[in-house]
């Protein structure tokens, strides 16, 4: 079933179910999907399904409308995926359940890690701070533990995490 799957604002976390027909989106009670976002207009934007396909178009509403980062000046299919912004609002497009969501969400940033050599910084990481505890424990640290992770320097854990996302950089 299509959906509307609220990503951040005053409404993250809610679902609202497509229905043939116009769907008026805003902050008016004539709304079959009211936000919570001051800088909605009443009627906002629709979505209209017809037939087999959705389209959304904005309603003339005070702010605009965007359509995946893009103003919406016209009236525009969907596509499950696409994100849809009003105001403060993000709303996703889906066919997916929230669960699903997540899923994909966390696969999504495996992904990601997986792209940005996460093994390799971890690795590289994990020599730094072996470095940094020889390099302590031959300067005749009386406080000194093998295991002790106060040795590690702020400025290796930082480097880090600056590799992790800024490869190369």
């Amino acid at each position: 079933m299509a959906k509307l799957i609220c990503i951040s604002g005053m409404n993250r976390g809610d679902e609202f179910a497509l229905m043939q027909g116009a769907n008026l989106l805003g902050r008016g009670k004539e709304c079959q999907i009211i936000l919570f976002d001051r800088k909605a207009s009443r009627v906002h934007c629709r979505i209209v399904k017809e037939g087999t396909y959705f389209a959304i178009e904005d309603m003339g509403s005070t702010n605009g409308t965007l359509l995946n980062s893009k103003s919406l000046a016209k009236k525009m299919i969907l596509r499950f995926d696409d994100r849809i912004a009003i105001g403060g609002t993000l709303l996703l497009f889906s066919d997916k359940g929230v669960g699903d969501l997540l899923q994909q969400t966390v696969t999504d940033v495996a992904a990601e890690l997986h792209e940005k050599r996460y093994d390799k910084l971890a690795g590289d990481a994990a020599k730094s701070v072996e470095k940094t505890q020889h390099a302590h424990h031959h300067h005749g640290s009386a406080t000194y533990s093998g295991t002790d992770p106060s040795v590690v320097k702020p400025s290796g854990v930082r480097g880090f995490f600056h590799r992790l996302f800024h490869p190369g950089g």
